[in-house]
């Protein structure tokens, strides 16, 4: 049995200590957060987790289903596990506020845009709230670098009239695999406020989701509890997204999309995300303005170095946008050559690993 209490802002189990701390005052943490920060540690241990504090009847069940889907999908490395707390308490009224995950990249700015400019239809929340989170993608160990993203991200929200809160936490630690494991990260930190939903912007669209993978529409709402997390935005391409943030020039020449540049604060121009951002912009045929501090030459777009089959669909997306739009550029060949060289490494690599357990095979005979 995994048991974890609440001791002010950290959550206790076995001799492990999650915290969270803030530069603003926040509520004392909830069983709801201890829940969604230990739901993947247990199911990865085995173990059955019991939180020492009340955690939402809704919350408790909805991951019970969310344990059935991962447990399915990865039943090598999950294990469903019991869910007990020390009281289970109802939901609140939807008090219609909202507080959203906010990096500052294309994928949050889209959805800050669409709820304060009314575009989101009966889906429209009052975002009231906006988080920073350091830990997660801005590692501990750079200060440097989240004091850079946070500048970044206040001068954005200046004039949208929106608070930037940032939180620190060492949830990241004690995740396995964040890649798959990230979503009830980034819900649990939404879980430190007290509005009614927390918003968490999609990174992929409808027509190109990939399961099993951390933050996806199937389990993401199965996160819900005393806050309902919703996933926003999937049903938009990202060059439809671009579209939109081009349309605010501030927020355009403010996004910060790089993660893998010396400094993690700014935009590198160099990495796969940084060139494939300029190529939205060009697939809507908007002006992309100053994010980055150069615009990419075509042969640095054609040696985009697309790792995975999601990145490719990326890159397959930004070709098909331009092509919509009847574009007839540059840069579309330098996609093409990007798209074949991505392709012919994953053919490569399938066909070394067909090779190496043929090998294998007769070894074993």
């Amino acid at each position: 049995m995994l048991r974890a209490r609440i001791v002010g802002s950290s959550i206790l189990f076995d001799d492990r200590e999650i915290w969270f701390r803030s530069d603003s005052e926040l509520p004392a943490l909830s069983g709801d957060v201890a829940a969604l920060s230990l739901i993947f540690l247990a199911m990865r241990e085995g173990r059955d987790l019991h939180i020492e504090a009340p955690v939402s009847r809704q919350l408790l069940t909805n991951l019970e289903e969310f344990q059935a889907a991962w447990t399915k999908w990865l039943p090598q490395r999950y294990a469903q596990v019991a869910l007990l707390a020390d009281e289970e308490t109802e939901t609140p009224p939807d008090d219609g506020t909202a507080v959203v995950t906010f990096s500052g990249g294309v994928d949050a700015s889209f959805t800050l845009l669409r709820h304060l400019h009314g575009l989101a239809g009966r889906s429209g929340r009052k975002v009231t709230t906006a988080v920073l989170v350091h830990g997660f993608d801005i590692p501990l160990s750079a200060p440097d670098a989240f004091a850079a993203a946070t500048d970044r991200a206040r001068q954005m929200l200046a004039p949208l009239d929106v608070p930037l809160v940032t939180v620190a936490t060492n949830l990241r630690q004690h995740v396995h695999d964040w890649e798959m494991e990230y979503a009830p990260a980034l819900a649990a930190a939404l879980n430190l406020f007290p509005q009614s939903t927390g918003l968490v912007a999609s990174g992929e669209d409808y027509g190109s989701i990939e399961v099993p993978w951390g933050g996806n529409p199937v389990t993401n709402p199965l996160l819900s509890g005393r806050m309902r997390v919703v996933t926003d935005g999937t049903g938009f391409t990202r060059t439809e997204k671009v579209a939109l943030v081009a349309r605010y020039p501030h927020t355009r020449d403010l996004l910060r999309v790089c993660w893998e540049g010396p400094l993690t604060g700014r935009n590198c121009g160099r990495c796969e995300k940084c060139k494939r951002t300029y190529l939205n912009f060009m697939a809507t045929g908007a002006e992309p303005g100053a994010f980055l501090d150069e615009p990419p030459s075509f042969w640095a777009l054609a040696s985009i170095n697309a790792r995975n089959s999601v990145q490719i669909s990326h890159l397959s997306e930004v070709l098909r946008a331009g092509e919509a739009r009847g574009a007839n550029e540059p840069w579309m060949w330098a996609v093409r050559i990007s798209i074949a060289r991505a392709r012919l490494r994953q053919a490569l690599k399938i066909k070394k690993k067909k090779k190496k357990r043929t090998r294998s095979v007769v070894v074993a005979r």
